[in-house]
């Protein structure tokens, strides 16, 4: 009998694009997990809010990955 044993994490990863729509210059933030090697979620969506600042922007999509992450 072989014993196989597998490791699964869960990994989140976001990213931000400042004023990505150019008409209301509102951020596109884009997050997704992984477990393990396997994607099991990828999520886009325009920003509810309009960062003043890159850095604003990507802490926006930052909690919006972690709040996924929680739900997962």
């Amino acid at each position: 009998m072989v014993s196989m044993y597998v490791s699964l994490n869960l990994s989140g990863f976001s990213d931000s694009n400042f004023t990505g729509c150019k008409i209301d210059k509102k951020n596109t933030s884009e997050t997704c997990h992984m477990l393990g090697s396997s994607l099991i979620s990828w999520h886009c969506k325009k920003q509810a809010s309009v960062a003043l600042s890159t850095a604003e922007a990507e802490h926006i999509a930052t909690g919006n990955c972690y709040a996924q992450t929680l739900w997962l």
